[in-house]
């Protein structure tokens, strides 16, 4: 009996710490945008919250990079083939991502290959 309360207690703080974590954020989700064959990233629009992180995956033939532009943070990754990349945002606010091989940016406005991380 004494074991079985034992292993009760446990398994509710164990219970509880993960609730705890899920409150304060210190558990984070990753979510994930993809290059696609015809060169976008999908999703192009990520919301995730603050201490999340987002994934870069390129399963396509060519080869992919993800910048930073506009400000606010900076990152620079190749992806060739198969490879991915992960990056944790710990403070709000919008993020402009883009591959530079299959985007253009003009007038403040990207064409292309362009992505938006909200935190």
């Amino acid at each position: 009996m004494e074991h079985l309360q034992t292993r009760s207690l446990l398994v509710a703080t164990v219970a509880a710490l993960f609730v705890i974590m899920l409150a304060t954020g210190a558990v984070a989700i990753t979510k994930t945008t993809r290059a696609t064959s015809d060169d976008r990233w999908n999703p192009r629009r990520v919301d995730i919250g603050r201490g999340d992180r987002v994934r870069w995956s390129n399963p396509t033939g060519s080869t992919h990079n993800v910048r930073a532009w506009g400000g606010g943070w900076t990152f620079f990754e190749v992806l060739s083939p198969g490879e991915s990349a992960r990056k944790t945002f710990r403070k709000r606010g919008k993020f402009k991502f883009r591959c530079t091989l299959h985007s253009t940016v003009s007038g403040g406005r990207c064409q292309g290959m362009c992505g938006l991380v909200t935190v």
